[in-house]
């Protein structure tokens, strides 16, 4: 592989990075004090668990305490039913199919097409598992790609987050 190759291989995963956390990753690097999970002391409030809430007052989608919003583990569905039923609900103008992950034991791909053409692939994975190679691909292939954990402790999945991610990443 050449030196050219090679740099635009590197930034090829670089994109994809950004891609898979790029949309999420602001909400924890802009976190200010009072929006924190934790108290002056740095430890959380143990005794007055409330979901964390942003400067005007609006619940997060994350932290140690769920949120009151409908999420994954609220729904009483499995994760796979719970993306599901938001994808079909939430996004009737798209063919939404899925299948299980070929390459990691816990997971599951949503791809949504419309008018014949695939325009974007959701993965819904382990946080102990990585699709690098996958996203690498889907952006070679300028095919938009995101993803979501469905074990990562303190984050919810709430329904207006997965939806507002899929809705900017479709564009619509």
């Amino acid at each position: 592989m050449g030196f050219f190759s090679k740099l635009l291989a590197k930034r090829a995963e670089r994109e994809a990075a950004a891609d898979m956390y790029g949309d999420e990753k602001h909400y924890f690097d802009n976190l200010g004090p009072a929006e924190s999970p934790v108290n002056v002391e740095g430890r959380v409030d143990k005794k007055n668990p409330v979901p964390m809430t942003d400067a005007m007052g609006k619940e997060l989608p994350w932290g140690e305490v769920m949120p009151h919003e409908y999420n994954q583990y609220s729904s009483g569905l499995g994760y796979e039913a719970y993306f599901t039923q938001i994808f079909n609900e939430d996004f009737p103008e798209y063919i939404v199919t899925s299948e299980p992950t070929p390459y990691l034991h816990e997971g599951i791909r949503f791809t949504f097409t419309r008018n014949g053409q695939v325009r974007l692939i959701v993965e819904v994975v382990s946080d102990r598992q990585t699709s690098w190679s996958f996203a690498r691909k889907c952006y070679k292939e300028g095919i938009p790609y995101m993803n979501f954990y469905h074990d990562h402790q303190g984050w919810w999945n709430v329904r207006s987050y997965v939806t507002n991610r899929v809705r900017t990443k479709l564009g619509v």
